[in-house]
């Protein structure tokens, strides 16, 4: 896998626009995703250099039993954050669980990849312009080099 991180800069649209929406959208509507399991959530987590809280709409998946949070947008600063205090909260709207992250080492990864391009073609498709169906183990760790993956265990 490739070792050197890019850090993906968030466009003005998602920062502003898409990002509120979705927070709003977990925040105040009964909707959060699809089971208590596999959900969309709101990732509060401390700033590894202001201290200040960031809110971050982000996937849980569950896999093997474990929950999992991946960044679809690679290497973003809640990644960063979150690897640099490994401690975070997941909130919707009734509800705010201390989380502790994780992140999976290099083995684990490309497994986890593995299932979630079986478990989520379109959204792989869609997110990261890989044809789900007929990717290449080049293409897996590509894949895992770009974006972080974390477990998630009960703080």
């Amino acid at each position: 896998m490739n070792a050197q991180r890019y850090y993906n800069r968030p466009s003005r649209f998602r920062s502003r626009v898409y990002d509120p929406a979705v927070r709003a959208i977990i925040m105040h509507t009964p909707w959060s995703g699809f089971s208590r399991r596999d959900s969309v959530r709101v990732l509060a987590v401390r700033g590894r250099k202001t201290g200040r809280l960031y809110l971050h709409p982000v996937g849980v998946c569950s896999y093997n039993g474990d929950r999992h949070l991946i960044s679809f947008y690679g290497e973003s600063q809640w990644a960063r954050n979150l690897r640099a205090g490994s401690t975070a909260e997941l909130r919707d709207r009734k509800h705010t669980e201390q989380i502790k992250a994780v992140e999976l080492a290099d083995a684990e990864k490309l497994a986890f990849l593995a299932f979630l391009l079986d478990r989520y073609p379109m959204i792989i498709r869609i997110w990261w312009k890989v044809n789900a169906r007929r990717v290449t183990p080049a293409e897996i760790d590509m894949l895992a080099g770009r974006y972080p993956v974390f477990r998630i265990a009960a703080a």
